[in-house]
């Protein structure tokens, strides 16, 4: 299912950031009656689309493009050597410089926001990635795409997920579609973690990782 995931060695794991897997989230622990809206659901009129708006050129290829191309730390981070984190536990530095700073340590169980960053060329802010229990933002060179689920009565489930572009376009598809979509085409931020280091894709994207950091040593 289309997500910001957590993939920790060969075990993949859901994390409840992105439209989808907030769906979940939200409903997670709750007995629901059939048609009632969860307390604190949102509700919109933006237009349904199905999987085919993401298989056309869109906003969001454009906008990921552009991190890609502008905000890539190294020319290929799965080939080239990873960044190194820093003793601070959030910094992970580039021997050109560029950095990718967390928010907190990367430790310990992984809360849904937790893994906010920072990419940073040359000194300056270039890409982040922001969650919280409502919303996933993905800030690009051209602007800030937004990930958020919203109720829809009118659709199978009652639960859509709403994706906005950086001209303040936004599409919503239900949740029960999406399941058909090809999950590299959907918005989303995927997290490896391995042994010996760590890496982030977002999609939609032709490239690999955006960025790798290897572990500090203990």
């Amino acid at each position: 299912m289309p997500a910001d995931r957590l993939r920790l060695g060969r075990k993949l794991v859901s994390w409840t950031t992105a439209a989808v897997a907030m769906a979940i989230s939200l409903t997670t622990g709750c007995t629901l009656q059939e048609g009632a809206q969860p307390e604190g659901a949102q509700s919109g009129s933006t237009e349904l689309v199905s999987c085919g708006y993401f298989e056309k050129p869109n906003c969001f290829r454009e906008a990921i493009a552009a991190v890609y191309a502008q905000c890539s730390p190294t020319a290929d981070p799965d080939t080239e050597p990873p960044a190194v984190e820093q003793p601070d536990g959030v910094t992970c530095l580039y021997p050109s410089g560029n950095t990718v700073v967390l928010d907190q340590p990367l430790s310990g169980e992984l809360a849904s926001n937790s893994f906010n960053f920072t990419v940073n060329i040359d000194g300056k802010p270039c890409a982040r990635r922001e969650s919280s229990d409502d919303v996933t933002v993905i800030t690009t060179p051209l602007g800030n795409i937004g990930m958020k689920s919203v109720w829809d009565p009118a659709v199978a489930d009652g639960w859509t997920s709403e994706f906005s572009c950086p001209s303040g376009e936004s599409v919503r598809i239900g949740d029960e579609a999406l399941k058909d979509c090809d999950s590299e085409l959907i918005p989303s931020v995927l997290i490896t973690i391995g042994p010996t280091d760590w890496s982030t894709v977002i999609r939609p994207s032709e490239g690999g990782s955006l960025f790798r950091c290897a572990a500090s040593s203990p």
